[in-house]
This record gives C-alpha cells, sequence and structure tokens, in this order.
C-alpha cells in the first residue's frame, strides 16, 4: 500500500484502539499525516478524478512521504514495542 495510506491505517485503528496513543508526541506524526491529506478523495472520488486533477494530490503526498518517512517508520517501530509488552 502507498505510504501515506498505512500511516492514514495506523492512525485510525489507534483512535479506536486507545485515542489516547494517537496524541502521544511519539505517534503525532501520523495524525500530521491524516490531517494533511484528509481533503483528498478517496475511493469512488478518486477514481472518478482526471490524471490532472490527482496531479496536485499526488505532489503532496510525494512531498508528505518525503517530510514525514523516517519519523513515521522510527513511530510505527515505537507502536510495536509498546503493544508487545
Amino acid at each position: 500500500m502507498p505510504w501515506a495510506e498505512g500511516c492514514i491505517r495506523i492512525k485510525v485503528i489507534l483512535d479506536h484502539y486507545d485515542s489516547n496513543l494517537t496524541m502521544h508526541s511519539d505517534y503525532q506524526v501520523l495524525q500530521s499525516v491524516f490531517s494533511a491529506t484528509e481533503h483528498i478523495p478517496t475511493h469512488d472520488a478518486w477514481r472518478a478524478l482526471s490524471s490532472a486533477e490527482k496531479q496536485p494530490f499526488t505532489q503532496l503526498l510525494n512531498e508528505l512521504e518525503l517530510q514525514h518517512k523516517q519519523a513515521s517508520v522510527t513511530a510505527v517501530k515505537q507502536l510495536l514495542r509498546q503493544l508487545q509488552n
């Protein structure tokens, strides 16, 4: 799955598991990615967009990945350690 989608899915799962975890500073990057992508159409709405309409969203996703990938990987590793305890 695309990187941003993974961040979003983990954030939503955390919300359902323990909403306090989402707000913890170790996992704030997941909330940041979620907030920055909330306006992007999904599912059928995404498929209905033309390539030209998708381009700015794709550019944003690429920029977010460049900015936040390392922090998100660190957050997920931390989360895995925490959940194993």
